[in-house]
């Protein structure tokens, strides 16, 4: 993929031009943020295979290793998601044309609110452990692991089956991803509505438990960046819908995103 200022993406600058948007062409700079970004997950992995290996020492596996693996691959989805939805990269060949992929399996469904998802299910694992509900735990949390999956990805699978037109749609000639003004505003419902369930279950989680290596207290502070990155984004996606045509602004969306993502990692994992 070519990050030189090709004739076609000056011929993407002109037609934004023409429509009255001034579009900073994607460039070596927005190739520097994926690198970056890219060599601190990689860094990130080590850390997590480290966790991994070493499950069994208590403080860690107080911290649910396996479950916070998959939190970091939520967040690599996340990621990958965000370069591509945040036009970092060039959406002019597939899957990337495909918005309906980007948008909301790869960063929604499978990225940010899976990795909402897999935050309250933690939250159900530790109240089950500390209230010694060992006989309704196999039953009981599988039931809750199916209702929290569900909850992430029905929304996707019924928006794949609506048109794009009441969904998201891909421009060509612009390559670029454009909402339904409704669809726009179910899709950050939901962010809040996963966001809002994960703060609760916190709050609860710290009003009802003492865990021994305060689980409970980390869990709620875990929740202040994803806040912190949700509110960005929600403020940004209304106020300045074509915010991506500007580099400074999608550097900063994505930037902001994935170090919440990374925050919330250490903030859980970090005192193992």
């Amino acid at each position: 993929m070519s990050f030189e200022y090709t004739p076609r993406e000056k011929l993407r600058v002109a037609l934004a031009s023409l429509l009255g948007v001034h579009l900073d062409p994607i460039g070596h700079g927005d190739l520097a943020v994926v690198c970056v970004w890219a060599a601190i997950y990689a860094v990130q992995l080590a850390a997590v295979l480290y966790a991994l290996r070493h499950r069994k020492y208590p403080p860690i596996e107080s911290c649910q290793p396996v479950l916070m693996a998959l939190f970091y691959a939520a967040g690599v989805l996340w990621y990958v998601g965000d370069i591509t939805s945040n036009e970092l990269v060039h959406l002019d060949r597939r899957p990337l044309t495909n918005c309906m992929f980007v948008i909301v399996w790869m960063r929604s469904a499978l990225g940010q609110n899976m990795l909402f998802a897999l935050l309250v299910y933690r939250c159900i694992l530790l109240w089950f452990a500390y209230r010694n509900k060992a006989a309704l735990t196999r039953t009981a949390l599988l039931s809750f692991a199916v209702l929290v999956l569900a909850a992430v990805l029905v929304p996707a699978i019924v928006s794949s089956f609506l048109p794009e037109t009441k969904t998201v749609q891909y421009i060509s000639g612009m390559d670029v991803c454009q909402f339904n003004a409704t669809y726009k505003a179910a899709v950050v419902t939901l962010t809040w509505l996963s966001l809002g369930s994960l703060m609760a279950v916190s709050v609860l989680l710290n009003a009802t438990l003492r865990c021994v290596h305060g689980e409970h207290r980390r869990m709620a502070a875990a929740c202040v960046p994803l806040a912190v990155s949700a509110a960005f984004h929600t403020v940004i996606f209304f106020r300045k819908p074509m915010y991506p045509a500007s580099f400074s602004w999608r550097v900063a969306v994505v930037s902001i995103d994935q170090a919440s993502v990374l925050c919330a990692w250490w903030i859980i994992m970090g005192h193992a």
